[in-house]
């Protein structure tokens, strides 16, 4: 699998491998968020969300339309600045 070459490898250090994060950071209307409390179990390999009280906030649902438009768009703009093929061998 290819990961995405615009947010990995830049010339500060490592950069944000998933594409969905990334969207949510300039368009946080993507998804919509509960807050609730996430709990991690290391042992079981395990993390579990109990929504209400708590100061932690979860993507629940992604508006996929929303996200792909944004996704590819990005992609080709990246593709026509750099002078390169958006169709990977």
């Amino acid at each position: 699998m290819t990961k995405n070459p615009i947010l990995l490898n830049t010339d500060q250090g490592n950069g944000i491998d998933d594409a969905l994060a990334a969207a949510c950071i300039f368009h946080p209307d993507i998804c919509a968020y509960e807050k609730g409390n996430v709990a991690i179990n290391p042992e079981r390999g395990q993390t579990t969300f109990e929504p209400g009280l708590g100061s932690d906030k979860i993507a629940s649902t992604v508006n996929a339309d929303h996200f792909f438009e944004e996704f590819f768009s990005v992609l080709t703009r990246w593709a026509q600045a750099n002078r390169r093929s958006l169709l990977w061998r």
